[in-house]
């Protein structure tokens, strides 16, 4: 069941199969995890039923954003337009989470633990690395992990069988991950998370979640935006992922309508042969922004960043500079402050240095996603 086997490579190969091994040892208690889940619930479900409709719902979406700079100097869409692959952390140097994905660094050493060290062999090159997305079962219309981009594609299903899927950040290195014919582990935490409050943006209960994974009609048909940041199911897709095989669909922030970053991702679509749509964005006014640490269930780098009207002042800098007319906040004025960090430097002295200027944008994007309104419809 591995997915477009003849690009695979064996590390490709190696990881799949031994997040399966995992998950095909922990079986039985994870089935009986589920079975106790439902239990407290006063739900009567069979497993493997629950297991089929995971199947059945799941879309995986890579969350990008198309603006930022890649270390060739490239943005993300005309890298993708051109070269018509969607590539790792490993290759672009760029992230929407943590920069540490390099020989030795944070990413690699999680990666070794969750792979079973299928990437450190010898040979193993950088191209071969997983491309890092979510496992949509809501029909999320900003992808499954919003908090890693404005846009997302949606892959096809072929993509689904040479995936492994983790519940939680891979960060924190989750236990319970899964392959596509091996969800046991990731049905038991999902179900656990959900009971907890865990709601993946759709305020979704443990009662509503096996409705929609029997087929029944639950109203999470219909997309809608996520404003959760933490609450995804993360997967890694290993090996390539191009434009032209893997992209079903290609969803895009409106505030970059009648740019030059939304013509390149339409002449992609074009070139490489999937669909476009639009989803309603984000958008908040600079006063919206809170100005003190608000109240959250844990702690956040960019809650704090609040305090003190630190965040506000930086949004109404962002405003006033790129995107004057508009008036707002949104995905395309960060993107064009993102791109000014790597390419204006000096117009970024007051900070301490470019990383943590990108840092605290990457926290505006946070606070936009939680807190904003819709641009469109």
């Amino acid at each position: 069941m591995f997915g477009s086997a003849s690009t695979a490579s064996p590390a490709n190969q190696t990881a799949v199969a031994y997040v399966r091994a995992q998950a095909e040892r922990k079986r039985r208690r994870d089935e009986g995890r589920i079975r106790n889940a439902l239990r407290d619930a006063g739900i009567s479900a069979d497993v493997g039923e629950l297991c089929a409709g995971l199947r059945r719902v799941a879309t995986l979406t890579i969350n990008f954003h198309p603006d930022r700079i890649a270390g060739d100097g490239r943005s993300v869409v005309e890298a993708l337009r051109v070269d018509g692959v969607y590539r790792s952390q490993f290759e672009t140097r760029i992230s929407s989470g943590g920069l540490t994905a390099y020989l030795g660094g944070d990413r690699d050493r999680w990666e070794e633990r969750l792979f079973g060290g299928a990437y450190q062999a010898s040979g193993v090159g950088a191209a071969e690395r997983p491309r890092y997305g979510g496992l949509d079962l809501l029909n999320l219309a900003n992808g499954a992990c919003p908090r890693f981009g404005s846009c997302h594609l949606r892959l096809n299903q072929a993509a689904l069988t040479r995936a492994t899927f983790f519940v939680g950040d891979s960060v924190t290195l989750p236990d319970d991950g899964g392959v596509f014919d091996r969800l046991e582990p990731v049905l038991a935490g999902l179900l656990e998370r959900v009971a907890r409050g865990d709601d993946l943006g759709r305020r979704l209960t443990v009662q509503s979640l096996v409705e929609h994974l029997r087929g029944r009609e639950t109203g999470w048909q219909a997309p809608a935006m996520s404003h959760a940041i933490d609450a995804f199911l993360e997967a890694q897709i290993h090996g390539p992922v191009t434009l032209t095989d893997d992209v079903q669909d290609l969803v895009i922030d409106p505030s970059f309508r009648g740019s030059a970053t939304a013509e390149a991702l339409l002449q992609a679509a074009e070139l490489y042969g999937f669909r476009v749509r639009w989803n309603a964005g984000s958008q908040l006014a600079a006063d919206e922004i809170p100005l003190e640490e608000p109240l959250l269930p844990e702690s956040r780098r960019w809650a704090a960043f609040c305090a003190g009207g630190r965040a506000a002042a930086l949004a109404s800098s962002v405003v006033d500079r790129f995107a004057p007319d508009a008036g707002h906040l949104d995905a395309a004025a960060l993107g064009a402050a993102a791109a000014s960090v790597v390419r204006e430097p000096q117009a970024w002295e007051s900070w301490p240095d470019s990383e943590d200027a990108l840092t605290r944008l990457k926290d505006l994007w946070h606070i936009l996603i939680v807190y904003g309104h819709p641009a469109e419809g």
